[in-house]
């Protein structure tokens, strides 16, 4: 047979890497899908992306979904199914021996037995240890047998019944305690309580009380060759002194370690303490420091700080993206991280800041030499209005540390979520002026961003070729979106928000399903950047537009995977395009200085717009379609009537490029390379 290959999924948007037959590709897909517990649409979901030239409909993929389902129940049920006394005994002989581990009041004992006999080196230990309570038994008990169902007095009897056993064989008394819980309404256990409890001095032979041992081996279901053999791996640890926890993280790892088939490790834990592993740069070693749950991020770094003899940044791996570790939000959860299921080590990236490279710089801004900075100045739009509007500015949001490129409202305009050069994605309240970043963010520029019209989700696109989806209320990541081969430009939601288009400068869009997060479709056709898209308002968002740096605005029958039609016209990259909200028009903005107003079904331009005389950014419809407002790097947004093409209004008050605009009823929304973001009111005479 063939060898194995390295094969890769990609299952609601996260890459999923094994080693298994190219042959088996749909079959292992299934099983993948089954322990994922995914839904009908997620599996159809996964079967078209992962499958090439897929011939499986739906209705047979839900089927072998279910058999899959089916055949694992089965056997999970037969594993689960009791096993007869003879057929325990033959299969306790094969086990072979494993490195078992106790934990007993933060010390760690390691030993070679078999698994069959953990439950009764767990009781041997307890009823050795002198401060040993009920607690603390039942404690340790349930730490070192999770899957065991015992009550608490069930355990603390076992204990007891162990000492009295003990107690019994080695001629002496047994613990008054031992003594009162071995009485029971029995007859036979008075007796055996009675024996356990005799004087050492007295003349009755000593021996092992039989009683005793059959209620030990009844809850532990251990014999008693192993038994002693336990208890010879007891003693010996109880008599062993303690090892120190450095002398294990040092460079030899046999330290003091035995060489016989007893191997015993004997540790100290922190306990309370979350260990973390500090990897500087590209070196292969490690150094440990320690964290608490409810350390905050400033008492951590001053810890690691201490630990490396300077300031630090911080990073780690999710997945295949780097969370840079800046506040108390990303800082928790690494912590929960570190502490999640599979015991898996999570290495801290600790980076000198001044070593760090040169973020490189991005197509959107614009050069500005020192000298031309006058010039730059005498661009600005002066303001105008020729009466028929009223605007006023209600509102300047402050927060970003570099330009905002994005901004969009939540459908019910109590909010809104911004893009930012500094790499991050904010949330912010409307009328409060306050916001919150969101956990694990970009590792670059985030270009564009858009609130879903389900008001839940929000989803954003980076230099960094990723799109992530973020919930909104708890301001975390839901899923990070990978196909792209570069910068992703553009991304924005259909007015159902069961979709999401996105551009990029690998010259493609590509159209997602928002809640499985699963690709649906590429579209090929641009030759160069796509730098905006979007999908039309009505007939179940049919279409996509799209505007590139090969000066070309395309329309797509998406679903059906087809270019419709190709608008020739600007001179410039097309920065923005736009449909009407009744899908009657397509507005474009361009490097040109250029708007124009193309009719949808024909693709005709009717008319261009000039009044910016600097390159434009941005362009949209109001909610009625009777105006388009634009923006561009004259620090202005201008305002004209579609019916003639008049300019109404020129809105100024940023000091800076405006990049894009947002609109909501009569409420304008504003970014701009100054780092802020504005508020305005728009109302009508």
């Amino acid at each position: 047979m063939a060898e194995k290959e390295e094969l890769r999924f990609k299952i609601k948007g996260k890459a999923i890497v094994y080693q298994g037959y190219p042959e088996n590709r749909v079959k292992d897909l299934v099983g993948i899908l089954v322990k994922m517990k995914v839904s009908d649409q997620e599996a159809v979901d996964a079967f078209n992306e992962n499958i090439e030239g897929s011939q499986y409909s739906s209705g047979d993929i839900k089927d072998m979904l279910d058999k899959a389902t089916k055949a694992r129940e089965e056997r999970k049920k037969k594993e689960a199914a009791p096993t007869t006394p003879d057929k325990k005994s033959k299969e306790a002989t094969k086990e072979a021996l494993q490195k078992i581990t106790l934990i007993y009041r933060g010390r760690q004992f390691s030993f070679e037995g078999l698994p069959s006999s953990k439950k009764h080196a767990v009781v041997q230990l307890l009823c050795k240890q002198a401060d040993v309570t009920p607690e603390i038994a039942v404690e340790t008990f349930r730490t070192n047998l999770p899957e065991e169902s015992a009550t608490d007095e069930e355990i603390w009897a076992m204990v007891e019944e162990a000492k009295a056993a003990r107690a019994s064989r080695k001629g002496g008394a047994a613990p008054p305690a031992a003594a009162a819980a071995a009485t029971t309404s029995s007859a036979k256990k008075e007796r055996s309580a009675e024996k356990a409890a005799k004087p050492a001095n007295s003349n009755s032979t000593s021996h092992v009380d039989p009683e005793g041992e059959d209620m030990v081996a009844k809850y532990t279901g251990v014999s008693a060759e192993e038994r002693d053999s336990i208890d010879k791996f007891i003693e010996q640890i109880l008599n062993a002194p303690p090892m120190k926890i450095d002398d294990r993280l040092r460079e030899n790892p046999t330290l003091d370690r035995q060489e016989d088939n007893t191997e015993l490790l004997l540790t100290q834990r922190n306990q309370g303490k979350i260990a973390v592993y500090c990897q500087e740069g590209n070196q292969s070693g490690t150094k440990l420091v320690h964290a608490t749950p409810t350390m905050s991020f400033e008492e951590f770094s001053s810890i690691v700080e201490k630990k490396f003899g300077k300031k630090m940044a911080l990073s780690f791996y999710e997945d295949d993206d780097i969370i840079e570790m800046d506040d108390d939000d990303v800082f928790a959860m690494f912590l929960e991280m570190c502490q999640g299921p599979g015991g898996k080590k999570h290495k801290l990236i600790c980076t000198d800041p001044d070593s760090k490279p040169k973020v490189h710089e991005d197509n959107i801004t614009e050069e500005k030499p020192v000298e031309n900075v006058k010039a730059a100045e005498d661009k600005a739009a002066k303001a105008f209005s020729n009466g028929e509007l009223l605007v006023k500015e209600e509102k300047s949001y402050t927060g970003h540390a570099a330009a905002v490129y994005c901004c969009a409202f939540s459908p019910d305009g109590f909010s809104f979520v911004s893009a930012s050069r500094d790499k991050t994605v904010r949330v912010w309240d409307t009328q409060k002026g306050t916001c919150s970043v969101m956990k694990g963010g970009h590792n670059d520029y985030v270009l564009s961003c858009d609130f879903s019209p389900k008001g839940n989700r929000c989803c954003s696109s980076s230099v960094d070729k990723t799109i992530k989806v973020w919930n909104v209320t708890t301001c975390s990541k839901v899923a990070t979106l990978k196909a792209h081969d570069d910068k992703v430009y553009c991304v924005q939601y259909n007015p159902t928000g069961e979709y999401i288009v996105s551009g990029s400068c690998d010259h493609t869009l590509r159209v997602w399903n928002s809640e499985s997060c699963s690709k649906i479709v590429t579209l090929r056709g641009h030759t160069l950047a796509v730098f905006s898209c979007g999908f039309s308002k009505t007939n179940g968002s049919k279409y996509v537009v799209s505007g590139s740096d090969d000066r070309l605005i395309k329309i797509w029958d998406w679903k059906a995977g087809k270019e419709v039609n190709s608008l020739v016209g600007h001179t410039g990259t097309v920065w923005s395009v736009c449909f009407s909200n009744n899908d009657d028009y397509i507005v474009s903005a361009s490097m040109d200085h250029e708007l124009k107003l193309w009719d949808a079904k024909t693709g005709l331009c009717t008319r261009t717009l000039l009044g910016h005389k600097v390159p434009t950014h941005n362009a949209l419809f109001s909610a009625d379609d009777k105006y388009i407002f634009s923006c561009a790097r004259d620090n202005s947004v201008m305002v004209w009537r579609v019916e003639d093409g008049e300019r109404v209004e020129t809105i100024t008050g940023h000091k800076d490029t405006v990049y894009h605009i947002e609109l909501m009823e009569n409420k304008l929304l504003t970014a701009s390379m100054d780092k802020t973001l504005k508020l305005y009111n728009i109302g009508r005479q």
